[in-house]
């Protein structure tokens, strides 16, 4: 097992229909960005007020809720518009405002009909290993820019109901199949002519 770089490791993100079950990353569903997971395993303890003892001497792990914190560069086929459908219920399709010039419209609107996709994340820990959240919730996204003209920020904070570590559905070999849909993604620059709106 040797160790690997941020760079040198593969993600890969996408949509689960099933609560509980993962499922295998592959062709198209790359994602580049920065993965922090965190475990928030809970501690029981029992009361120690008129035990005599000086400090806590056992406890029993809890219950565990594995969050995970996404940082990427929005763009297009990133896969963040597979995070934004999974949060909103929906994400269609860009559209090109004039013929030829790839200027794209990318609307998203919220399913007041209930969700009943998830996601599947899965990355490389190591040469021989992975970590996966077999299904994960989308809890909050954010998109923002921090100068004019500049790169588009986005992330997100997922919810998952456990993490494997050592994964039989997202192994080392099934995340080297992992791709982006269109070469390496382009990113979303923002100028000073560019128009962000939000309905409320």
């Amino acid at each position: 097992m040797a160790s690997i770089t941020g760079a040198q490791t593969k993600a890969g993100v996408k949509i689960a229909s099933t609560w509980g079950t993962a499922v295998a990353c592959g062709a198209g569903n790359s994602f580049a960005g920065e993965i922090s997971p965190s475990f928030n395993v809970s501690e029981l303890t029992s009361r120690q007020i008129g035990s005599g003892a000086y400090m806590l001497s056992s406890a029993t792990r809890g219950s565990v809720i594995p969050t995970v914190s996404l940082t990427a560069d929005l763009g297009h086929r990133n896969n963040c518009d597979i995070l934004i459908a999974q949060f909103m219920g929906t994400s269609g399709a860009p559209t090109e405002v004039t013929t030829g010039q790839s200027d794209y419209k990318h609307v998203i609107t919220f399913n007041s009909t209930l969700n009943s996709k998830y996601v599947t994340l899965a990355f490389e820990t190591s040469s021989a290993t992975t970590m996966e959240f077999p299904t994960a919730a989308v809890q909050s996204i954010g998109i923002a820019t921090t100068g004019v003209p500049g790169y588009l920020d986005f992330t997100a904070e997922l919810l998952a109901n456990t993490v494997e570590l050592s994964s039989s559905t997202n192994t080392n070999a099934t995340l080297a199949n992992c791709t982006f849909t269109e070469g390496t993604p382009e990113l979303v620059a923002v100028d000073l002519v560019d128009k962000f709106r939000t309905n409320t």
